[in-house]
């Protein structure tokens, strides 16, 4: 976020983002992500204007900040077990709440559920009803004991590729990664709100209509987000992967390049020697988008894109947005084979 490089460019130690009503605050000198940073979070309108009112006193005091014990006390939310007793306090009532009130990501989430596992998809009032129904068995007590969790890390593998792309297939993964990369404040808005609306996406990647209509269908076909309306909620499992490749992006591949022999035959005369005009021409720019590829070969759109994932899922190419660069280790594989014709 550019509040905290230009914080930490600077040296300051406190850094808050706010509207007015909601209040974020950092500590910009703290190690990890943005997400780490943050220490603390005020909404007037939901929160107790009494503790409002005590945390303002505490961080924002003019005599606090000139002593540096705003600093000190900030330290101490993040380090101290005042943090987790407030979560403890405020987790049951927050249950509570998306219960007696269900919220629309909640309600599209058990119909999509539903459908499927059955194949039919309930309303929103017969989803609501059900809730209702069971209302007595999901509320829960305003005190109860929150199990402590633990967080394991691996030393030796701190740049793994995130999960999420460890289980989906290179294609699928290049366009996500690209579609993420080249639109970095609508998907740093996406996971700080976790929801947004056609509107939102609108304004904040400057789409067309017809644009706007194929990223939800991308968010939704890609598992990224469920929709209602024009409400789109972003999957929580996937939020920590698209955080990791906003701030740091994807580490470079190190797969070696795959073994032309084990490409089957039938691909290798489809997708190289069918097509010796634009492989030349590809094998001497090293790099050339997809409408490039197009004009060389007269793609229909589904070819295009089958192509497109037999140059990365081979290792032969790298994407970036739409643009695809030649992997050099693959570049005399391929000169031998449109050589040989075989």
């Amino acid at each position: 976020m550019q509040i905290l490089d230009y914080a930490f460019q600077a040296g300051v130690e406190l850094a808050i983002l706010t509207s007015g009503l909601l209040w974020w605050f950092y500590l910009p000198m703290k190690e990890g992500d943005w997400m780490d940073r943050k220490f603390y979070a005020i909404d007037i309108c939901e929160q107790g204007l009494d503790e409002v009112a005590e945390m303002f006193q505490e961080l924002l005091s003019q005599e606090n900040i000139r002593s540096k014990k705003s600093i000190e006390y900030a330290k101490k939310l993040v380090e101290s077990e005042v943090k987790k007793k407030v979560i403890e306090k405020n987790l049951p009532a927050t249950w509570n709440k998306i219960i007696s009130e269900p919220h629309p990501s909640l309600l599209s989430l058990l119909s999509e559920t539903t459908e499927t596992m059955c194949g039919h998809r309930p309303s929103d009032d017969e989803t609501r009803n059900f809730l209702k129904s069971y209302i007595d068995n999901l509320l829960l007590p305003q005190k109860i004991k929150i199990p402590p969790t633990t967080k394991i890390s691996d030393p030796n593998n701190n740049h793994r590729k995130p999960l999420f792309f460890r289980q989906i297939t290179p294609h699928r993964k290049t366009l996500i990664i690209a579609n993420i990369l080249n639109r970095k404040e609508l998907w740093t808005q996406f996971i700080q709100k976790r929801v947004l609306t056609t509107d939102a996406f609108k304004e904040l990647s400057h789409f067309k209509p017809m644009a706007v209509s194929g990223f939800t269908k991308f968010l939704t076909g890609n598992q990224l987000a469920t929709g209602s309306g024009k409400t789109y909620t972003i999957k929580e499992d996937i939020v920590s992967t698209i955080r990791e490749l906003l701030d740091r992006g994807i580490e470079e591949d190190t797969t070696p390049l795959r073994d032309f022999e084990s490409i089957p035959r039938d691909q290798i005369q489809r997708h190289l020697l069918d097509r010796a005009k634009l492989w030349e021409v590809f094998l001497e720019r090293r790099k050339m988008t997809g409408p490039e590829f197009k004009k060389f070969s007269k793609f229909k759109p589904k070819s295009i894109s089958a192509f497109f994932h037999f140059l990365t899922a081979n290792g032969i190419a790298k994407q970036t947005g739409d643009i695809f660069e030649l992997v050099p280790s693959a570049i005399d594989s391929i000169k031998r084979l449109i050589s040989s014709r075989i």
